[in-house]
């Protein structure tokens, strides 16, 4: 296969790819045959899209990958479910980051033993409650690093205008959506497309899309 022909496959395997995921709509229930299909060949583009393959095409046209998978995501359809759930995360930073504290400082304490008169060391309680309860425990403890880790990275990549957004809308409460455009002298429709990508970042870091 000559150049034109090889960069011309290339190109359209990309574009297909593009449109087979931002077709589909992540999570979301009650589909007809017709939307579960869509919706299974935008899963097939999103493990295509991060996988090394399409990084090895972009590469080959000269295509930023990153910006290749960046603009497909920004036009990638999110069920309303998941982007409240991701939005509750985020407002809901600061707290988790608390109860990561709580939770290491009880597993920490939980896992002392105490010495009985005889000078044995015991475990308080009953041995098979107290290994599934730090199980349970140890899972929720992963899922919440895992969330804050994602909100942080995204945020600390963010510019200083779209940290402020993040800081006003989610965590200080202090303006409405209008107050929050005004206050960053931007147009409410520019503070609804930052907002959203903000929420589609974390979400892409936490795996939902």
């Amino acid at each position: 296969m000559n150049e034109p022909a090889a960069t011309a496959l290339i190109a359209a395997i990309l574009k297909l790819a593009h449109d087979d995921y931002t077709a589909g709509e992540f999570e979301s229930e009650h589909k007809t045959e017709s939307e579960r299909v869509r919706d299974r060949n935008a899963q097939d583009a999103r493990r295509f899209l991060h996988g090394q393959w399409c990084r090895d095409l972009c590469d080959n046209i000269n295509i930023d990958y990153e910006k290749f998978v960046e603009v497909t995501i920004q036009k990638s359809r999110m069920a309303s479910p998941v982007f409240k759930y991701i939005e509750s995360e985020v407002r809901d930073y600061h707290k988790t980051l608390q109860e990561i504290e709580t939770l290491k400082r009880d597993l920490i304490e939980g896992a002392q033993p105490v010495e009985n008169k005889g000078g044995k060391s015991l475990t308080v309680g009953n041995p098979t409650e107290s290994k599934a309860i730090k199980i349970i425990s140890d899972k929720k403890l992963a899922r919440m690093e895992s969330v804050a880790r994602a909100i942080k990275t995204v945020y600390d990549a963010s510019d200083d205008k779209r940290k402020t957004l993040v800081r006003l809308k989610y965590w200080q409460h202090i303006y409405t959506d209008d107050g929050i455009a005004n206050h960053l002298g931007i147009g409410l429709k520019t503070f609804y497309r930052w907002k959203r990508d903000f929420i589609l970042r974390v979400a892409l870091k936490l795996g939902y899309l």
